[in-house]
């Protein structure tokens, strides 16, 4: 089974929940039951341009329910987020956002590429804002980035959905926490893991570029 994505959409409402529309068939699901998803690479220039919001948040809270509509029934997760900091757009300082998958009992869901949420995790979010999706962040984990702290500097990272940490090279931070204008980058800059708040930053810059 492929289950259709789009990145596409505008945010209507500053409440920003999105619910999956695809649902299963029957009466139950094998246990762990797993679906493909058909999601592709994306830059970050890709991710700012489909995002609808992008913000830095902290999951306060994870729930995974079942969702019944006329053809069937399916799981959800909904996850709610603490908001520390908006780039993009515009949300509520708590928003719930809604996954397709999840456990229920000793019945669970998977889609390929979506990714999951601990309580306590903190990440910048790229939320499509596109309704009925079965994803609600651009390019399911790939729109999810990952604040992560450096256990021998306490230095906030970022962390891809490949597990590594954002590098490039060196940003310069003006005192307002902005990065000052240097497109393309030199080529003499060393190349090093971004800071959470150089990562924002960058983010920013680009926002700001797209707005032009």
């Amino acid at each position: 089974m492929s289950i259709p994505y789009s990145q596409q959409g505008a945010l209507v409402s500053p409440v920003v929940r999105v619910v999956a529309a695809v649902t299963i068939l029957g009466a139950a699901l094998a246990p762990s039951a797993a679906f493909p998803s058909t999601r592709l690479p994306v830059t970050i220039d890709e991710l700012v341009s489909r995002a609808a919001v992008i913000f830095v948040g902290e999951a306060r809270a994870r729930r995974s329910e079942w969702q019944w509509s006329g053809q069937g029934r399916s799981i959800v997760t909904r996850v709610t987020f603490k908001v520390e900091r908006v780039l993009k757009g515009r949300t509520l300082p708590e928003t719930e956002l809604e996954f397709l998958g999840g456990e229920v009992g000793d019945i669970g869901m998977r889609v390929a590429g979506m990714p999951e949420f601990r309580v306590g995790d903190r990440d910048v979010l790229f939320v499509s804002g596109q309704p009925h999706a079965v994803s609600p962040l651009v390019g399911f984990s790939e729109g999810r980035f990952r604040i992560v702290r450096d256990a021998a500097t306490g230095v906030d990272h970022i962390r891809a959905a490949d597990g590594r940490l954002f590098a490039g090279p060196a940003p310069v931070l003006e005192p307002a926490g902005r990065i000052r204008p240097i497109v393309p980058f030199p080529s003499a800059q060393v190349v090093r893991p971004f800071s959470s708040a150089e990562f924002q930053a960058f983010v920013e810059l680009k926002v700001a570029e797209r707005a032009r």
